[in-house]
Formats: structure tokens, sequence, C-alpha cells
């Protein structure tokens, strides 16, 4: 009796954790203060099309792109790209965000005093298992983090933005015939403390494996005993 307890206790826990952690991994910016659904008929384009921020936008944020658009395929040049602005005319500073057909990723910093843009980060199609499809961006005031959360990886970490850096706009553009359909999705708001807790679900997918085979066992030993 008290194996057969045991053993429906750690089905439950092993079903729950892993219809939890089938969920995102981590949790949208709280509290949301804009959100936007850019159509990939903007991404088509060289030229930028700009969305002004509801409220300018001071670290602690966090930013949460998610990527559903439908590439051409079989060019190189292929790209989606979301820049997040200090201004929206004259020289200002902006983090921008470029995602390739080909799964590769680059991380620029355009800087009003230079007025340079340089590539901060990034990686390389050869380095995706797969195309990330969700990014987040969290700026504290001391640092930046931007993580993959597609592929559960860092891209960057310790990038210092200015401490006067406002967000007041996000603006995107591509190249032309680049993708086909779908949109890319921006989400602005506070930082989100829950997420702390959350992990990636791949790098929980062992230990609901081993609940499940535990589970298992003890289940094939409970009957055996019961039989002798």
């Amino acid at each position: 009796m008290k194996a057969s307890r045991v053993i429906g206790a750690m089905a439950v826990f092993a079903i729950v954790a892993a219809v939890l952690f089938s969920q995102n991994a981590f949790a949208l910016p709280q509290p949301i203060t804009f959100q936007r659904s850019i159509p990939y008929t903007v991404f088509n384009s060289t030229s930028a099309t700009v969305y002004d921020v509801t409220t300018a936008t001071k670290a602690p944020f966090e930013i949460s792109t998610v990527n559903t658009l439908t590439y051409t395929a079989g060019g190189a040049n292929n790209k989606a790209i979301l820049k997040f602005q200090s201004g929206k005319t004259g020289s200002f500073n902006a983090l921008e965000i470029v995602q390739y057909e080909g799964k590769a990723i680059d991380i620029n910093w355009s800087d009003k005093v230079t007025g340079t843009t340089t590539k901060i980060g990034g990686i390389a199609a050869a380095d995706q298992e797969t195309f990330a499809k969700e990014l987040l961006i969290e700026n504290t005031g001391s640092t930046l983090k931007i993580t993959d959360i597609t592929n559960n990886k860092v891209l960057i970490s310790d990038f210092v933005l200015p401490s006067d850096f406002s967000l007041v706009a996000v603006s995107a553009y591509g190249e032309t015939g680049a993708v086909t359909g779908g949109y890319n999705t921006v989400y602005l708001g506070g930082m989100n403390l829950s997420k702390a807790a959350s992990v990636n679900t791949n790098s929980m997918m062992p230990l609901i494996m081993a609940i499940v085979m535990i589970s298992v066992v003890v289940g094939v030993m409970a009957k055996i005993k019961n039989r002798i």
C-alpha cells in the first residue's frame, strides 16, 4: 500500500514537472509597458519603420522578442533587424539585434558620440542548434545581458549601456524579399523577478526522465515483492 502511494506521488510529480517546464522558461516583462507584433512586410524593406514606446524607459528593464518570421530559404543576407533606440532623429544610442535566415545572430551597438556602429556580440549559425525564436534582453543598469532562450545560451553578459540610456523607440527593417510571412513581437517592461527561479526545459528533462524511470523501477519492485 505504501509503495503504491509512493509510486503515485512520484508519477504525479513527474507529470506536473513536465507540464510546467514545457511552458516558456522565462516569463515576460512585468509590468509590460509596450508590446508590438511587427508584420513580416516591415522586414522586407531596408527603410526602418519606427514605433514609439508608450513611455521612455530607463534601467532596470527587460525586453522579450518572439520571432515567428518565415525566412526566404537560401539567402545568405536574409535578415530581420530590431533596433532599440534612445532617440528618433539625429544622433542617438541604439542596440541592434540582427537575426539571419541561417540561424546566425549579430548584436550591434550604435554610439551617438562616435557615430559608429560596432558588433559587440552574437553567435555563428554553425554554433546554433536551432533558430532562436525567443530572445531575452536584460538591462539592470550596470550590465546588459542577452540570452537566446530557445537554445539556452547567453549571447552577451558584460556590456554596459550608458547610464543615461533611455529607450524611446523601436525600429524594424531588413532586406528586400527576406521573409514571406509571420511576425516579430516585442515586449518591453520591468524586470520580472519570477524568472530567476525558472530554468530551461532542456536542462530539466534529464531530471524529469530520471523521476519517471525511478517510478517505473519502484513499481516493478513492488509487484515482484507482492508476488513473493
